[in-house]
């Protein structure tokens, strides 16, 4: 008398594999946009902290500083981030810090004006990815 063997076959195991690859597909925009708003949070950090050395700046010298390296303000490097520029000129009329997410190229690019308000310009990844 033969004995029967239990188990998966090749394609069953196949099939399964697919399934999972699909699934994987699926979820991965989901978590790449999740990785991608938590960087963005540290540009927005760091243009407060900008916003608020500007802030300072002006009350001593009746404008904005153009030059980060005028501010009393030291940011560390950032592996998302390029280095930060001042404001846009010296009323901050359009904004007082921004700051490039990517090291080439621009992926897209913060900036926050006097009210604290920030603004975001797409590059190669869409602005509504991080909830702007």
């Amino acid at each position: 008398m033969r004995k029967k063997l239990s188990g998966f076959t090749l394609i069953e195991i196949i099939v399964v594999i697919v399934i999972l690859g699909v699934i994987a597909t699926a979820a991965l925009p989901k978590f790449s946009a999740t990785f991608e708003r938590t960087k963005s949070a540290e540009g927005k950090q760091i243009l407060l902290s900008i916003l608020n050395a500007q802030k300072i700046y002006f009350l001593e010298n009746g404008n904005y500083a153009t030059d980060i390296n005028n501010l009393d303000i030291t940011i560390p490097s950032s592996s998302n981030f390029q280095a930060p520029d001042g404001a846009d000129d010296a009323t901050g009329t359009t904004h007082l810090g921004q700051i490039t997410r990517g090291t080439s190229g621009s992926l897209y690019k913060l900036t926050i004006d006097k009210d604290g308000v920030f603004t975001c310009t797409s590059g190669t990844i869409n602005c509504s990815q991080i909830g702007m």
